[in-house]
């Protein structure tokens, strides 16, 4: 279910325990005859389908429709107020007053200013300086740089950890670190990658969606990316970039509009449907249609999350991070990046976001992310054509071309939700560089 439809079903629940509750409190006033004990006790009766209701309602509205304590609260009062107000001229026949007009109608508008959001957010600063509390000065702390908080996460060994310092291919990703590779998007979780299955076809793995009859020399980056006709579609959203997403999760930290601590009360991992909210405030589907409309590698401010041409992208002839033989006209991500290292992927980015601010508003997730389940079994990682090594930590693709290479195409049963339905289409019907649109 998509967030909009938790949010109606959230909603809807509230409206009926409040109609239930409403009747519990004030039914009994009906039979007068009725002995307090009896009138407790049917009240109680009723009061227990209530609870059936609201306690649904609250939780679901908190966990899959990102709703705060406050907002569940102000819908529930403008819920009890409406169903009291039709109740007491309905069922007990009492006559609507002035007093009662002007007295309920100030409090709906102050449910309103509830649910209503902040035009300024920095006022809830002089909340968190009255009240004692920082939950909702998400303001308070500038983000490192993206390398930095990569470090923090995925800590290298010259640190401690297991990672490799300098970064030079994904031919590593998924499996284990002394490799020198890093989590695949799979393995951090990214919900929006909509990956092909692992069935042997090139691009398996990837977001590209090869046809398992495709030919070994296919280009895979001419295969498509999944695409959707809308987020409520039974495929989701479509393929989002990840770097879309740490740009909406950066834009809700630095402002006060998102309740984050809220969101990150349960999981240590925003909900998709959480993190899918966080994207359309920033980039609304309407704007955004597809992966192609989204700024390349463009995060809000604060201006050090931008990615630094002379230490993370390395543009090269190709126009991508890789970099490879001008002769090589195959899939790119195959090419070794520059040899610096300091390429960032843009999902190891997005997961060190998620942790630190998972760390900060719940400790208990720790400061570098979870592998206590990595590598998976089967391993995310994709297969390779024939590579010839260049230095001691880089390869590039053999000339000529041959994929794949003697790791072979690697057809496995990785745990993970895959999009089938494209690679099952035959090889030339597909539109070559086109991200095809999936239809329920």
């Amino acid at each position: 279910m998509s967030t909009t439809g938790y949010k109606v079903a959230t909603v809807l629940l509230l409206c009926g325990s409040c109609a239930v509750m409403t009747c519990a409190w004030y039914l009994h006033l009906k039979f007068k005859h009725w002995g307090m004990a009896k009138a407790i006790g049917f009240s109680w009766l009723v009061a227990g389908a209530e609870y059936c209701l609201m306690v649904p309602a609250n939780r679901i509205g908190a966990q899959h429709a990102e709703m705060s304590p406050a907002t569940l609260r102000g819908i529930a009062e403008l819920a009890i107020l409406t169903s009291f107000l039709l109740f007491n001229r309905l069922v007990l026949k009492q006559d609507v007053l002035w007093n009662h007009v002007f007295g309920f109608g100030t409090v709906f508008v102050g449910v309103l200013v509830v649910l209503s959001e902040p035009p300024y957010p920095g006022l809830n600063r002089v909340s968190s300086c009255i009240f004692g509390h920082e939950v909702l000065d998400c303001r308070a702390e500038e983000l490192a740089q993206p390398i930095a908080l990569v470090r923090r996460a995925f800590p290298p060994t010259t640190q401690g950890g297991k990672w490799a310092l300098s970064y030079a291919t994904k031919q590593f990703d998924g499996l284990d670190p002394s490799l020198g590779g890093y989590p695949t998007p799979l393995d951090v979780g990214y919900p929006f990658e909509y990956p092909a299955p692992f069935m042997g076809q090139p691009g398996a793995g990837s977001n590209r969606h090869c046809p398992l009859d495709a030919p070994a020399s296919v280009n895979i980056g001419e295969c498509p990316r999944v695409t959707t006709s809308g987020d409520d579609d039974p495929e989701g959203p479509g393929y989002i970039p990840p770097e879309v997403a740490t740009a909406a999760l950066v834009q809700a930290h630095n402002t006060c509009d998102v309740d984050l601590p809220s969101m990150f009360a349960h999981s240590c991992r925003l909900s998709p449907s959480g993190l899918l909210h966080l994207i359309r405030k920033v980039y609304p589907r309407d704007k955004y249609p597809d992966h192609s409309a989204y700024p390349a590698y463009s995060y809000p401010t604060p201006a050090s999350f931008s990615f630094m041409a002379d230490e993370h992208r390395r543009p090269s002839s190709m126009h991508t991070a890789h970099w490879c033989d001008a002769d090589f006209s195959g899939w790119d991500d195959f090419c070794p990046y520059n040899s610096n290292g300091l390429y960032v992927h843009a999902h190891l980015i997005f997961a060190a976001v998620q942790q630190h601010l998972a760390h900060t508003h719940k400790p208990s997730c720790g400061k570098t992310w979870d592998d206590s389940h990595y590598p998976m079994t089967p391993d995310t990682s994709i297969a390779f054509p024939n590579m010839i090594k260049v230095s001691r930590n880089m390869t590039k693709p053999a000339l000529p071309y041959e994929w794949p290479g003697p790791e072979g195409a690697k057809r496995k049963a990785v745990k993970h939700l895959f999009v089938t339905r494209l690679v099952m289409e035959p090889y030339g019907k597909q539109r070559k560089g086109v991200d095809v649109t999936l239809k329920g």
